[in-house]
């Protein structure tokens, strides 16, 4: 996948409606071919299929690119991420107590992870 992995873009003429990317999960090799996702879909366009069409749209270019999983983390309160990332295939792994701060506050995180390719048959080990 190289230092850079996939961007994609959703817009309506000049206006940006969300984004899509893969960054390298880890530069350790042990966990090369896994990529964390993040994906951006803006005010006016939430609820119109935008993020559903970039996550599945991402999920097949990073297996073209030859990633075996995608993984990402969202708030626990960002209900509306937490079921796209349900709907695009992705299981919820846990709980990530105190990760991030907005504000001063303290937010817990959930992390999701999705197999892709070779890896879900098990197969290529």
């Amino acid at each position: 996948m190289g230092e850079d992995g996939p961007l994609l873009v959703a817009a309506d003429g000049d206006t940006v409606l969300g984004w899509a990317r893969v960054t390298p999960y880890s530069d350790r090799w042990v966990y090369a071919g896994v990529g964390e996702y993040g994906i951006y879909v803006a005010e006016a366009a939430r609820g119109a299929g935008v993020g559903r069409a970039l996550l599945a749209a991402l999920c097949a270019e990073a297996e073209a690119r030859g990633l075996h999983k995608l993984v990402g983390r969202m708030f626990a309160l960002n209900t509306a991420s937490r079921a796209l990332a349900r709907a695009a295939g992705f299981r919820e792994i846990g709980v990530e107590r105190r990760h991030g701060r907005i504000n001063g506050e303290w937010r817990d995180c959930v992390p999701v992870e999705r197999l892709l390719g070779a890896a879900v048959d098990g197969d290529g080990a």
